[in-house]
């Protein structure tokens, strides 16, 4: 998710990135209880990866509970299939918008300017 979404939106995804990271650290019940940390974290925690990942993990190091690992892995899943179409249509979208034509960003400059001449990368 994190790479997809650097990939699509340049500067802009990197800097919702740095914040999606920062509140995912902070909430996702890894160092504590989600039922101690704020309100805030309480109700978005279930809206990213991370606690997926954290009781997937648990459950594989503590014993595992009839289906919760598999059920936390589709969860997990998910994300993936998320990540996967932002990547596949949204980038698309953005690299075929002629108004990205003749502008680069840093290591997509030959990537940019491939597309926007017409060249099939």
């Amino acid at each position: 998710m994190i790479y997809t979404l650097t990939v699509s939106f340049g500067d802009v995804g990197k800097a919702f990135v740095v914040v999606v990271m920062v509140i995912q650290i902070a909430g996702s019940s890894g160092t504590y209880p989600i039922e101690i940390l704020p309100q805030f974290n309480q109700n978005i925690y279930k809206y990213f990866p991370f606690p997926y990942a954290i009781n997937a993990m648990r459950e594989t190091i503590g014993g595992m509970y009839e289906n919760d690992y598999w059920m936390y892995m589709s969860q997990l899943a998910v994300f993936a299939i998320a990540a996967l179409i932002i990547g596949l249509f949204v980038r698309k979208t953005i690299y075929e918008d002629e108004s990205l034509c003749g502008r680069a960003y840093g290591r997509y400059e030959n990537d940019v300017r491939g597309r926007c001449n017409g060249n099939k990368l």
